[in-house]
């Protein structure tokens, strides 16, 4: 805030407001300011929340807790595993991203219809709105064909996985009736594998204000309205669903959406 020094003439004019239109204004002294406030006065950009915590795995030495583990872990990686013989968590080493999560799977694919047979998780503490957000993330092939996929899934009140997943807004179809992945997305879109090379990255958008019980291709039409509890501690879920192949993920993000 600038200091601003008002000189003013201390004798007001009798015929001020009296009705006399010859009556002229004195000028200002030469030494007149004003009281202002520094700054351009528009709009600023949103602070950028990332809702992940130790999205690039750094703070992490392994991923050996399990979601359901009691007490449950809030807000930082767990793992999702329901045949421990045909996945595999471990955090990894790269030499350009540093640690990163890694799930290697061995004589098993995830097939559509179910999806959550294992996953590198985190529960997010906590309620986000009923608003758009962005999900991103890098992730590349460590071993074989690995393809990647994301999506996002409700909590009961005891804070354990609910069957209710939330939709996403990229991708969605110009008609109620126009069925796609509403739950989750593929990594690469068209199924094809990640680069052993390269890291890629990946963003989607997701509506928190919607939410389906369906774990397949569903409409849009078909979507309702999340609740509170369904905001309630949210769960990421990244996954490899391609079989003989390693996946490697990092710097993953949750943030309020911003249009451009």
């Amino acid at each position: 805030m600038k200091k601003i020094l008002f000189l003013v003439t201390s004798i007001l004019l009798l015929n001020v407001g009296c009705g006399d239109d010859d009556y002229v204004s004195p000028p200002l002294p030469d030494d007149f300011e004003e009281d202002v406030e520094d700054g351009d006065g528009g709009d600023t950009d949103p602070e950028i929340i990332n809702l992940v915590t130790n999205g690039d795995f750094e703070a992490s030495e392994d991923l050996s807790v399990m979601l359901e583990t009691e007490p449950l872990l809030y807000d930082d990686w767990s793992v999702y595993n329901k045949f421990i013989d045909s996945f595999t968590f471990t955090v990894g080493f790269n030499a350009e991203q540093g640690n990163v999560g890694q799930m290697c799977n061995t004589d098993k694919s995830i097939p559509n219809s179910d999806p959550c047979r294992a996953f590198i998780a985190q529960r997010i503490k906590g309620v986000v709105d009923p608003a758009l957000y962005t999900i991103s993330f890098n992730a590349k092939a460590l071993e074989g064909s690995a393809v990647c996929r994301v999506f996002v899934q409700a909590t009961n009140e005891d804070g354990q996985l609910a069957t209710r997943y939330f939709i996403y807004d990229t991708g969605k179809p110009t008609t109620e009736t126009g069925k796609y992945w509403a739950y989750c997305k593929i990594c690469p879109a068209d199924g094809s594998p990640l680069p052993k090379d390269e890291w890629l990255e990946f963003s989607a958008v997701i509506d928190f204000s919607k939410i389906i019980t369906k774990a397949a291709s569903v409409t849009y039409g078909e979507a309702v309205k999340s609740t509170l509890a369904d905001r309630t501690d949210i769960i990421i879920c990244l996954q490899n669903n391609a079989l003989n192949s390693t996946l490697q993920i990092d710097d993953v993000s949750l943030t309020k959406y911003v249009n451009k």
